[in-house]
């Protein structure tokens, strides 16, 4: 199996990082969909799976998005290039969010139209499963 994850003389990640990770085919991988009954066990599963592929700093937070302007002198600005790198591999992340949990669960995302990053998916499901743990008292919770 190729290793996806960039190596420490190749960081941080580059477009050939996500042309591989854009390639992985996460229901390959990951068979089961996060729905109301299992979202404890889905976490378990999906969290080893960002990490092994570099990519968990994006749905914890600590991969904060790049401005989409850099100044090149004093007066002008340009696109920055790290930006663009940082919203298509976010954009791969959120789909795997997408692709792994069930129709109800992905109507509680905010739909076409409306963008929003892999972290926000993550926060919000999470604020679902906990509330919901919350209210029957569920311990289970970590």
């Amino acid at each position: 199996m190729s290793q996806l994850s960039p190596s420490p003389a190749s960081s941080p990640l580059t477009p050939l990082t996500f042309l591989q990770l854009s390639h992985v085919n996460i229901k390959n991988l990951i068979s089961m969909m996060c729905d109301f009954l299992n979202f404890t066990l889905w976490k378990t599963v999906i969290i080893p799976f960002f990490e092994s592929h570099g990519v968990l700093s994006y749905i914890d937070g600590s991969s904060l998005c790049p401005p989409p302007f850099v100044s090149v002198t004093g007066t002008s600005v340009a696109p920055n290039p790290a930006y663009f790198d940082w919203k298509r591999i976010d954009a791969v992340v959120l789909s795997w969010i997408q692709a792994t949990v069930s129709l109800d669960v992905l109507r509680a995302l905010p739909q076409p139209g409306v963008s929003f990053t892999s972290r926000e998916a993550w926060v919000k499901i999470d604020a679902i499963f906990s509330s919901q743990n919350q209210s029957q008292g569920d311990s289970t919770h970590f």
